[in-house]
């Protein structure tokens, strides 16, 4: 997987454990988007999403492994994010990161999966004059 989407999928690791009550938020819960996870979130990890119909609202799927190293699976209760009588202060924030994710997700199925644009099959040159050739990100 490309680390764009790995990153993206981390995103979703603070609202699954809200979601999940396996951790109380704090003054520092919520990383900035450049900086890895804090060292609280090291035990959990997103595994996948479920979006209603035209994608009005979610439910997240995560692990958190627990000390003996068994895994204990989570699912998020539906999350709506047109809910008027909203029970999670974070929907949007949720929403806008799920958007995020939709977006790697779809760059992944189009292929991107690497830095470097991956060599012809057929008619490759010689080993010593291989040349990587940087791609920009697909958004």
């Amino acid at each position: 997987m490309h680390p764009d989407l790995l990153h993206a999928l981390s995103r979703l690791v603070p609202h699954l454990c809200l979601l999940t009550e396996q951790l109380a938020e704090t003054s520092d819960y919520w990383p900035d988007d450049a900086e890895e996870l804090p060292a609280l979130f090291e035990t959990f990890r997103v595994t996948g999403f479920s979006l209603a119909r035209h994608q009005g609202g979610a439910t997240l799927i995560g692990q958190r492994e627990l000390t003996g190293g068994r895994v204990l699976n989570l699912t998020t209760p539906y999350q709506s994010f047109d809910d008027e009588l909203a029970t999670y202060p974070y929907a949007g924030l949720l929403e806008t990161t799920l958007a995020i994710v939709l977006t790697e997700v779809e760059a992944a199925l189009r292929g991107k999966c690497t830095d470097y644009r991956q060599l012809d099959l057929f008619d490759a040159p010689a080993p010593d004059s291989i040349t990587l050739v940087p791609t920009p990100p697909q958004a």
